[in-house]
């Protein structure tokens, strides 16, 4: 049993690589990042786990080592590109040679073959959708692994060797164990490319966003602000009664134009004006009071549940913006009434605020486009509310987490850098 826990362990060894990744670069990338940093320190994280794989590998027979280094090195082609490959081929040979061994012309032959076929379908592996990459790469582990445990399978009946305990099952667990492992990784790759690539997008669009702001914005504003203000001045005279409702109509859709020009505004000035220490409890107290009388209309009861002493730094007004769209959507999101819960709570070094409602619930596919331009799931929405919340939350060093599902609601985390005093 032995050798399968260390062929376990192998599996640990692919996945740290990806854990790592995520944490080092993924959550703290920036648009400004070049994609091909990104491929390369894949890369060579890829070739570190490559060395302890190789380390922690399992020496069936005199020279010929289990371990799940082609399963590290295919990864390394696919993903990280031709220079991290390199190195990844050079540390890997290099290693190999000074283990030495009866099996070091098994390996350097099975090697050659199967990485230049991996570079040679590297192009076209990543033009694949994501369930076709799983499968393929999969297969080519598969033939891979298997290719290796037939050419010492020779070697055993020439030489005569005596299998040592757990041969036999490990022959058996050692493609299969490749075949999982890449499933597993694959599977992880592929969600932090889309991570990143949804993360690109919203900021590029951010980008474009608050350019446009910047130029059009003061403007815009002006000759509207003195519309509104003739508007009100007809709206007070004595005018036919029949014309009121034009008058008031107009009013209104003034003030929601000035309205999404505000939001365009935040993109052209998303750095936050007067930083202070924030009590989170309070200010989500005081919001909860503002919408209290809205989602009394909306039959909505709000339940809240709020840790006290918890503070973050920011603008105290534009976390109450957030607050307010994220609580104001999840009513809305109630037709027939419903509850509404709020808690404000600790974990670890974060400061999360979390907006429960079992409204009507959204697809994994709305989900995405959430917080993207000019997507809403409101009839007269513009996608702006939600592109403001993730850019202030973003300036306070944050993120907004969603979790939903169809006709079950929807929860919104507000996640913050908790501040000690």
């Amino acid at each position: 049993m032995d050798v399968v826990k260390d062929l376990v362990f192998q599996i640990v060894i692919v996945v740290l690589p990806i854990l790592f990744y995520q944490v080092l670069w993924v959550d703290r990338m920036r648009e400004k990042e070049a994609e091909e940093h990104n491929r390369f320190l894949l890369g060579l994280l890829f070739t570190g786990a490559i060395v302890v794989s190789m380390l922690f590998a399992n020496e069936m027979f005199p020279g010929h080592y289990y371990d799940l280094r082609t399963v590290l090195i295919v990864l390394t082609v696919w993903y990280g590109g031709l220079p991290a490959s390199l190195i990844a081929l050079a540390m890997l040979v290099g290693f190999r040679l000074y283990l030495g061994g009866e099996g070091l012309a098994i390996f350097l032959t099975n090697s050659a073959i199967w990485l230049t076929i991996a570079y040679w379908v590297a192009k076209r592996f990543q033009t694949y959708r994501r369930q076709k990459k799983v499968w393929f790469a999969a297969l080519f582990v598969l033939l891979k692994s298997s290719t290796i445990i037939g050419f010492t399978m020779i070697r055993v009946l020439e030489h005569g060797w005596v299998p040592i305990d757990g041969y036999w099952l490990s022959c058996l667990l050692f493609p299969l164990l490749h075949v999982f492992a890449m499933i597993v990784a694959v599977s992880l790759l592929e969600n932090l490319q889309e991570a990143i690539a949804m993360r690109i997008e919203r900021q590029r669009q951010q980008v474009v966003i608050g350019q446009l702001a910047a130029a059009v914005t003061h403007e815009v504003r002006n000759p509207m602000t003195v519309a509104r203000g003739f508007m009100q001045l007809l709206n007070e005279k004595e005018i036919p009664q029949d014309s009121k409702p034009y008058v008031q109509l107009v009013i209104s859709e003034l003030d929601r134009a000035h309205t999404i020009i505000s939001d365009f505004l935040t993109f052209a000035k998303p750095q936050q004006e007067s930083e202070q220490v924030i009590d989170v409890a309070e200010r989500v107290q005081q919001v909860v009071d503002v919408i209290s009388s809205y989602s009394t209309l909306q039959n909505v009861e709000i339940v809240h549940n709020l840790e006290a002493g918890l503070t973050v730094i920011g603008d105290a007004e534009k976390l109450n913006q957030v607050l307010m769209n994220v609580m104001k959507n999840g009513i809305e999101a109630m037709e027939r009434g419903g509850c509404l819960v709020v808690q404000a709570f600790r974990r670890r070094e974060l400061v999360v605020i979390k907006v429960i409602d079992n409204g009507a619930g959204m697809s994994p596919e709305e989900i995405r486009k959430l917080g993207t331009p000019y997507y809403s799931t409101k009839a007269k929405g513009t996608g702006l509310g939600m592109m403001v919340c993730h850019r202030i939350i973003d300036t306070m060093h944050g993120k907004i987490e969603i979790e939903s599902e169809k006709g079950v609601g929807t929860q919104f985390s507000v996640l913050l850098p908790l501040h000690r005093a």
